[in-house]
Parts: C-alpha cells; sequence; structure tokens
C-alpha cells in the first residue's frame, strides 16, 4: 500500500491531478495507465545543423561490462539512412559515429539497458525548426519491463533489433545503421 501511494502522489505532483485518478480506477487497464503517463505532448530537442545548414543528429552510444545506451535514426520506412559523416579519429568509444541529416517522418530511436533488460523509445520527427536547432518529436512507442506498448510495426524491426545490438556491442566504435 505505501508503495502505490508513493508512486501516485509522486505522479500526481509531476503530471498534475489528473494522474491521481489512474491508480484509483480499476477500469482503466494496465496499458491506457501506462499510455497516459508515458505519451506525452510532443518535445523539442537540441539537433546538429551541417555547414550548409542541414538539419542532422548522430548515431552514437554503445555497451559498457553490464550496461549501455545507443542512439539510431530511421527513415519513414524504417530503412537505414546514408550517413553524412562518418568519425573515424578521436574518443569513439560510446560517443558519436555518424553524422545522419534529418527529415520530417524519419524515426529517431533510443535505447537503454541494464544487464540485458532493455527500454526502448522510438519518437518520429513531427517538425524541423529552420531557425533553430530544435526538432519537434513526438513518442509513438515504448518498450519496457519486457514488453511493447503497442505493436511494433513490422518496418521497425530491423531498426529495433539494430539498436539492440548497438547497446550491447562492447566499447562501440562504429556506426550499426547506416546505408
Amino acid at each position: 500500500m505505501w508503495a502505490i501511494f508513493y508512486i501516485r502522489k509522486k505522479y500526481t505532483s509531476y503530471y498534475g491531478e489528473h494522474i491521481k485518478n489512474l491508480y484509483v480506477n480499476p477500469k482503466i487497464s494496465k496499458f491506457e495507465r501506462r499510455k497516459k503517463i508515458m505519451f506525452k505532448k510532443p518535445i523539442e530537442i537540441e539537433i546538429e545543423r551541417t555547414k550548409k545548414g542541414y538539419p542532422a543528429f548522430w548515431e552514437s552510444g554503445g555497451g559498457y561490462t553490464n550496461t549501455g545506451e545507443a542512439t539510431i535514426i530511421a527513415n519513414k520506412d524504417g530503412q537505414p539512412k546514408k550517413a553524412l559523416y562518418v568519425r573515424g579519429r578521436g574518443e569513439l568509444a560510446c560517443g558519436h559515429h555518424a553524422l545522419v541529416i534529418l527529415e520530417v517522418g524519419d524515426y529517431i530511436i533510443k535505447a537503454s539497458h541494464h544487464r540485458g533488460d532493455f527500454e526502448i523509445q522510438i519518437y518520429e520527427i513531427l517538425e524541423l525548426k529552420t531557425e533553430e536547432t530544435i526538432a519537434v518529436i513526438e513518442q509513438i512507442n515504448c518498450f519496457s519491463w519486457g514488453e511493447w506498448d503497442a505493436e511494433l510495426p513490422a518496418y521497425l524491426e530491423d531498426a529495433v533489433q539494430a539498436i539492440m545490438e548497438k547497446a550491447t556491442c562492447y566499447h562501440c566504435r562504429e556506426p550499426h545503421y547506416i546505408s
């Protein structure tokens, strides 16, 4: 009982009063509770700009002994994108590996794991602000606690497999999902 009260209080104070009722109402399914808490309004993230002004984002990450995290970019069909620049010098281990140009509709996939227990977030790019280095993204799916919030589209399965490999690749020094 104490744990439920603590969680309810935590979400209530952060997300607002309407979340409080999610833990009280037994008619709301587990999926609906997670959907209302996990899927938020579109958010803005900072991106890179190339010298010619194109919006871009880094494929990055890698694994350590028991943990790891990674970020990859897929096009609107879930296929790998062509890298504008692939780093070959400097500190490469678990760092930035490939600079990829972004377009509206592309997917940014982020993953982290602890001893193989993965958390994967899939974001879709809604808007690229031309004057600023900002992209507006929205989370469309999430994998945590061993299950997806919604059915994973078949065209993103290769991208998800690639990000899991990248997040577990020990001291990763190369891009995993570029064409």
